[in-house]
């Protein structure tokens, strides 16, 4: 039977002892009267006797009422752990991975998401309770560790070392398959793990739709139950584990630290080996096994009940030794003292038995019920508020700790109200609300002033930067298109300077090949002086073929004038649209201008030339006369020919030259003109991406608009601001 009120539990104890004692008492007193002296130490030893089986008997309850309590705690811890906030997010996120994989990514994501949620809770935990861990542990649905939280970093070990792994338990905890199969329903209760028993509390962790994700428990150590279980120096305890165990318990697998007796029962623990172990025997522990089983050894009284798994399966044996030589003594002193006081015991032990109990049930009855009445009250309020439901108020006026109680869970209630109403108009958009707090140690309201303060910032900053971002990508579009249109303007310029310089290159060519022509004709005028020079007594008869030759060559030249004149145009023209071009033609302007100069040589030389012929004419005409002075006029003609011949060798190599290089501006202009289209085609591309980014920017600010904020108020989103398109770029 499980006690819940605190009246009860103080009421029935007292009752109880007083009511045995009281009725124990009277019935050895009356039942020795007739024969006190004959059997007064047989009646002692009874009530002896008596006395330390009830007592064992008690204790023994206390012990299992003591594991109950236990296994409802570790329950409870379990269930309370198991459903903190972060667990089915890590859960949710280690079934995205093969659940059998001990080396699975998404579980080890997982461990190590768990770690860092409850780093703080346990931290709390230790502080608070004043333990020096708390053993939590997570399962996943496959029968496998998901992660031992009071281990830093490390799940299990292999091979003497430390790993970080899901590692398998289906081999050996029972409560971790049944609680992910079929109703998953929590576990309690003892279950013998690789460190021997364990106290252990197993619950299912499911989501919102009821799916079973894992199991969570919470391990509190056996021993620390043997150890305040161990209530006066008199008493030592010793648990013994079934031997067929140890496959389950490696850690108990030493026999020299935990010895095994007659391979049967393996020593787990023991509060006074020195004490307990001579007084024990395995066919005494196999009695043990199935009830409660006392003996007396000499001034030892030792007790063996069965301890039983959380199926109820015996697995182990708890055996208690009470030194009883105090109540040897106490009982031989009875022996000598009794036929004294007998009577006068008979007497008094009825009369203050009775009024013992009534005077305590009394004063127990009085003083439980001025604070369990306020206590039944709060628990009613704290029951609503955990629920949600603050409305509820104590009305409990009193001076003492109970109206402090009150007061305080009132003014809790108030403080989370406010929190509450700040709470919904944050969540409406409300971001000036003021926070305050109820004290410097006010976590929640702290909380809410740094939510309000951050959110309120964020949205002022991500405002002004939609607006900037709004007004940047207008201009940045207005100048796109401005550059694109003039782009397109300078490749229209760039196809009429190459049509341009197309002509002059055709006229280039047509001059260097009439210079070529020029340069074969003087070849032949200096091959004919020189014949002329050799035939000297023939000139006479070949005069009239010399002033034909003459008249041949005078034609010749004033063809090469009128070509040098036409360069001398070309060359002029080329320079003004040179100058045109500006920068990129400031070379061809260099060469324009040598073709002017090697033009205005030509027409020059030509002119000389023409002038010698004529001479040669008259000369020819008067030949007769002045026959002796004929071979000095040969022989300045063979020089001038010469020199004739020279400079249009001179124009040819010129004009040659100037073609190449008009075809290298050729060259040049069109790779200007592939680079212009590349610039007209990305202008325009920059315009429809900063129209695009204007578009999402307007967007932005209007999603932004349902925040109202301190520094700004409502924000609206602001007007595209229309720029003035910059001067248009032509040539």
């Amino acid at each position: 039977m499980h006690i819940r009120k605190i009246r009860t539990k103080l009421l029935l104890p007292v009752f109880v002892v007083l009511a045995l004692t009281s009725a124990l008492g009277v019935w050895a007193l009356n039942g020795g009267v007739s024969a006190l002296v004959l059997d007064q130490l047989t009646t002692t030893n009874e009530i002896l006797n008596r006395g330390l089986e009830e007592s064992t008997a008690a204790k023994m309850q206390a012990i299992n009422g003591n594991i109950q309590r236990m296994s409802n705690r570790a329950l409870e811890e379990a269930v309370i752990l198991a459903n903190m906030p972060g667990v089915a997010d890590a859960y949710r996120l280690a079934h995205e991975g093969d659940l059998d994989d001990e080396n699975d990514p998404f579980s080890q994501q997982a461990r190590e998401q768990l770690r860092q949620t409850f780093k703080p809770v346990i931290a709390t935990f230790k502080s608070t309770m004043g333990v020096d861990e708390l053993k939590l542990h997570f399962h996943l649905p496959t029968g496998r560790s998901l992660t031992r939280l009071w281990r830093n970093g490390w799940q299990t070990k292999r091979d003497g070392k430390k790993i970080d792994i899901s590692d398998d338990l289906r081999g050996f905890r029972r409560t971790v398959v049944e609680i992910n199969t079929g109703t998953h329903a929590p576990l309690k209760g003892i279950e013998v793990g690789r460190g021997g028993f364990a106290i252990r509390g197993v619950t299912a962790i499911a989501d919102e739709q009821g799916i079973h994700l894992g199991s969570a428990e919470v391990l509190l150590p056996f021993n620390d139950l043997v150890k305040f279980s161990k209530t006066s120096d008199a008493q030592n305890f010793a648990v013994y584990m079934n031997a067929d165990l140890l496959p389950i318990a490696t850690k108990l697998q030493d026999s020299a630290k935990y010895p095994v007796l007659d391979g049967r029962y393996v020593l787990c623990a023991t509060t006074n080996s020195a004490v307990t172990q001579p007084v024990v025997n395995s066919d005494f522990l196999n009695q043990g096994t199935k009830t409660l089983v006392s003996r007396q050894i000499d001034n030892s009284y030792v007790s063996a009940f069965p301890i039983n798994d959380y199926s109820g399966k015996q697995a182990g044996v708890l055996v208690m030794v009470q030194d009883v030589t105090q109540t040897l003594a106490s009982l031989h002193h009875i022996q000598t003292t009794g036929e004294q006081s007998i009577e006068k015991m008979k007497r008094d032990a009825l009369i203050g038995a009775l009024f013992l109990l009534v005077l305590i049930g009394s004063i127990v009855f009085v003083v439980t019920s001025s604070f369990t009445t306020p206590l039944q009250k709060a628990v009613a309020v704290t029951a609503a508020i955990a629920e949600g439901d603050l409305s509820q108020r104590l009305q409990i006026h009193r001076d003492d700790e109970m109206g402090d109680m009150s007061k305080a869970l009132n003014t809790m209630s108030d403080s989370l109200g406010k929190k509450v109403q700040l709470a919904k108009l944050i969540a409406d958009g409300d971001l000036t609300v003021k926070v305050d707090l109820a004290s410097d140690h006010d976590e929640f309201g702290g909380a809410l002033q740094n939510m309000v303060s951050e959110l309120g910032g964020l949205v002022n900053e991500v405002s002004e930067a939609s607006g900037q971002i709004v007004s940047g990508s207008a201009q940045v579009s207005d100048v796109s298109q401005s550059l694109s249109q003039g782009a397109t303007e300078q490749a229209a310029s760039m196809e009429e300077i190459t049509s341009s310089m197309a002509q002059i290159e055709s006229q280039t060519k047509q001059s260097a090949e009439n210079t070529n022509v020029a340069l074969t004709l003087s070849k032949d005028a200096i091959h004919s002086a020189e014949e002329g020079n050799s035939n000297m007594s023939d000139m006479v008869g070949a005069m009239n073929e010399i002033n034909a030759a003459g008249q041949g060559i005078s034609k010749i030249i004033k063809v090469i004038d009128e070509i040098a004149f036409q360069t001398n145009l070309l060359a002029l023209n080329a320079a003004v649209e040179a100058a045109r071009a500006g920068q990129h033609g400031k070379g061809f302007a260099v060469v324009a201008e040598e073709v002017r100069n090697l033009a205005a040589r030509s027409a020059k030389a030509a002119q000389e030339t023409a002038a010698l012929i004529e001479g040669s004419v008259v000369k020819a005409e008067n030949g007769t006369k002045i026959a002796e002075r004929t071979s000095n006029s040969l022989q300045e003609i063979m020089t001038s020919i010469t020199k004739m011949s020279d400079l249009v060798s001179e124009i040819s190599v010129s004009a040659n030259e100037q073609s190449e290089g008009i075809s290298q501006v050729n060259i040049g202009l069109n790779q200007i003109d592939k680079v212009t289209q590349q610039n007209t085609a990305s202008a325009e591309e920059g315009a429809a991406a900063a129209e695009e980014l204007s578009s999402q920017a307007e967007q932005l600010r209007g999603m932004l608009a349902q925040f109202k904020v301190e520094s700004a108020g409502s924000l609206q989103p602001q007007q595209r601001v229309e720029q003035s398109a910059p001067p248009q770029i032509g040539w």
